[in-house]
């Protein structure tokens, strides 16, 4: 695992997405996801991309791996934060993300 191949496709899709160049972010969020598939980071800007582009398809599976990564790391609230995102666009996503959350919260808690 490359950090600073992570970081550099990281900080020049952010850089393509804020000057409008859409599908320049998205290959290089790809390309970061394919070095490191278990970073939400990754999962939820490249879902956002997607969102602007459109590509509801694509953004709800963005964007329900990032939820998913977040709960494995045990950052539960930031993963809640995504499910209304998830729901307009792919409501069946939306409850597998709920549903990965509760059955968590219910291990944590006892």
């Amino acid at each position: 695992m490359d950090d600073n191949a992570v970081a550099d496709a990281i900080n020049v899709a952010r850089r393509a997405a804020w000057e409008g160049r859409l599908v320049d972010a998205l290959a290089h969020y790809r390309a970061a996801a394919r070095i490191q598939p278990d970073l939400h980071v990754v999962w939820g800007e490249m879902g956002n991309v997607l969102w602007a582009m459109r590509r509801w398809p694509e953004a709800a599976y963005a964007l329900e791996g990032a939820a998913t990564l977040l709960v494995r790391a045990g950052e539960l609230r930031a993963a809640s934060e995504l499910v209304p995102a998830v729901a307009r666009i792919d409501p069946e996503a939306a409850y597998r993300v709920q549903r990965l959350l509760w059955v968590t919260a219910q291990r944590q808690s006892g």
